[in-house]
């Protein structure tokens, strides 16, 4: 679910990291000399930017282009929360009213109807909320949500509608795609950097450069023969391969989150394995001594463990969560018995697949070196 994830008062400091202006980002066309010439089985990488707590793709409504974050939490698309929404000719007013509710954030506002582009694909008449109201999300520079979650969560979200069909689904119907699946890969920022467009969406296809091995599918949530969400199995939480808790927990595997969130039954186990408490005040894993155990997910039979330097909060990035100095802390924490939210800091180690059409995620160690990567980012 869209989430800023936790200390929302005091992440001012990302308001420094997203340009008011959106960030022109370069398409690369995935194994295609010319990144627009798309026929219905090409599919598009596109870049996306990295602040440490959101990623944010480029997102045209009309003739204006927005910094969006990217949501596999949730489904409905909306702007207006940052940058003004100037109707054109053509846009259409609804007159419906939408409203969501988001673990951390809210808004509401007028339904409409103009086209969306992202890389060169448009889809003509995509309905998509103007906010009216928002909590959450202006202040740290976000314009909106791109949703790309199942259109089973789009249910009531808008008055007169029963679902509202996401970017995605459209890009399909009209086929622009022949596959709506959507390849993610995300990479831990550098250090000393506040920014970067270092992560990427692959639309239509997945990216084999960039992940190691074969991807584990498992099935996701669905009704009605629909994804209803992106939530999938996880056989077992595991510290240093030793599975923790009751297992067979049901997880949502979510871009639009940054932590990493496990039911209690696992967290305190791997909290006391791994020699750290769960602060109250930051609501995350402290640590005096730095911890040295792997933790991970058995997913499909297949084992994901992530090392110490990968959950880990950089030191360098203390400040952007206003994070005492002189104890390690790290991005898992808690947030219930029975909550289980995978974010984005698992995502920048595991490339992860959302295959609509098979009903499926895929899952595979990340890929961040290429040796052979064009400089112009388009593969021959």
């Amino acid at each position: 679910m869209a989430r800023v994830q936790l200390l929302l008062a005091t992440l001012l400091a990302s308001l420094l990291l997203v340009s008011a202006e959106p960030l022109k980002l370069a398409v690369k066309a995935h194994r295609r000399p010319t990144p627009y010439a798309l026929s219905k089985r090409d599919s598009v990488i596109v870049p996306v930017g990295n602040n440490a707590i959101n990623y944010f793709a480029n997102v045209t409504v009309g003739d204006q282009t927005f910094n969006l974050l990217v949501d596999t939490g949730s489904a409905n698309t909306w702007i207006g929360a940052n940058r003004t929404f100037v109707p054109k000719p053509g846009a259409v007013n609804t007159h419906q009213t939408f409203e969501i509710t988001y673990g951390s954030g809210y808004v509401n506002g007028t339904q409409w109807v103009d086209s969306v582009t992202i890389a060169g694909l448009t889809v003509a008449n995509q309905s998509i909320g103007i906010a009216g109201y928002e909590e959450g999300y202006g202040y740290q520079g976000i314009d909106g949500i791109l949703g790309l979650g199942g259109i089973i969560q789009t249910n009531r979200t808008v008055t007169g509608t029963e679902l509202v069909p996401t970017w995605m689904n459209n890009l399909y119907a009209q086929g622009a795609i022949e596959d709506e699946v959507l390849g993610v890969y995300f990479s831990p920022l550098k250090r000393g950097e506040a920014y970067a467009i270092n992560g990427e969406l692959t639309i239509g296809g997945i990216d084999s450069l960039r992940y190691i091995g074969n991807l584990t599918y498992v099935p996701t949530a669905q009704r009605d023969g629909r994804v209803s969400s992106w939530v999938v199995r996880i056989d077992a939480v595991t510290a240093n391969g030793q599975a923790l808790g009751k297992g067979g927990y049901g997880a949502v595997i979510d871009t639009g989150a940054t932590n990493i969130y496990v039911p209690v039954d696992a967290y305190f186990p791997w909290l006391e394995l791994a020699g750290g408490e769960w602060d109250q005040t930051y609501f995350l894993s402290k640590f005096a001594q730095k911890p040295n155990g792997t933790f991970g997910f058995t997913i499909g039979g297949s084992s994901f463990e992530l090392t110490p330097e990968q959950y880990l909060v950089p030191e360098d990035q203390y400040h952007v969560w206003n994070l005492p100095e002189g104890v390690y802390w790290s991005f898992i924490s808690t947030a219930g018995p029975t909550s289980f939210f995978i974010g984005q800091k698992f995502i920048e180690n595991i490339y992860t697949v959302y295959d609509t059409t098979n009903l499926r995620m895929g899952f595979a160690p990340a890929r961040h070196s290429l040796k052979d990567e064009p400089e112009d980012g388009v593969y021959q």
